[in-house]
């Protein structure tokens, strides 16, 4: 279950949204089979590749709050995706009407009612009540849909849904899972009380926080299921650390 959210109230989160009026992603009217995709997260290095990002030819996935920094600085995402389920967090002030916005069926009503998304994706986790969306779904009509198996923080799951999408060339921005001051590229309030620790990988300590060592943790453990495709490292920290291994130990 989501990690900052309580079990109760992300159920709650996705009965709303499943009831609600945004349509269910259907992920075979979809196929980027060929197409490259950049998925950004909000980490510090973030902040120096906002020129390669710019210059990036592909769909660019934006996740939470990534998205306003990147059209702050003049980069329009292709898709928005958030997956967190607190009230609290407001993502995508600015919509632009050449972005799609989809959400997690657990975000918040205040999300959905902010953005008014183009779509929402069941992203199935522990605890994920299947057979009463099932029935929302025979109730609305909906035939097919798409449920994304859950990946931990929103830029792995953003990596599963992409992969669903039919993508098999990935670069990855702004994930780096440690930062040296900062936690993030931008200011991120509700992140500023979050428990720092260290984590040491090949030899090498990092300052990280519990929730970016289960990124971690995700990331290793989704590697092996992308066999099939390329990944272009664009982040630093960890992530890049715990991806040079996985190729050293692959070759």
């Amino acid at each position: 279950m989501n990690l900052n959210t309580g079990k109760d109230q992300v159920i709650k989160n996705i009965m709303s949204s499943s009831r609600g009026e945004t349509p269910w992603l259907d992920m075979s009217m979809h196929s980027f089979i060929g197409t490259r995709v950049a998925i950004v997260g909000g980490s510090p290095s973030l902040k120096d590749m906002l020129d390669d990002l710019g210059h990036f030819d592909g769909i660019i996935i934006a996740t939470n709050g990534a998205y306003d920094y990147l059209v702050d600085s003049g980069i329009h995402p292709d898709v928005f995706f958030q997956l967190d389920a607190r009230k609290c967090n407001q993502f995508a002030k600015n919509c632009l009407s050449t972005c799609s916005y989809i959400l997690a069926s657990q975000c918040h009503k205040d999300s959905f009612d902010s953005i008014d998304p183009d779509y929402l994706v069941h992203v199935e986790v522990d605890d994920f009540p299947a057979k009463k969306v099932k029935q929302i779904a025979k109730n609305k009509d909906i035939e097919n849909y798409t449920t994304i198996v859950g990946r931990g923080t929103v830029g792995m799951t953003a990596i599963a849904l992409a992969h669903t999408m039919g993508f098999r060339e990935f670069h990855l921005y702004g994930m780096d899972s440690s930062f040296s001051e900062d936690h993030h590229a931008y200011e991120q309030s509700q992140n500023d009380n979050d428990t720092v620790i260290t984590h040491e990988l090949c030899g090498i300590e990092y300052k990280t926080t519990p929730e970016l060592c289960n990124q971690l943790w995700h990331f290793q453990n989704l590697l092996p299921l992308l066999a099939d495709s390329t990944i272009v490292m664009k982040s630093e920290g960890l992530i890049k650390g715990a991806y040079n291994e996985f190729e050293t130990r692959s070759k």
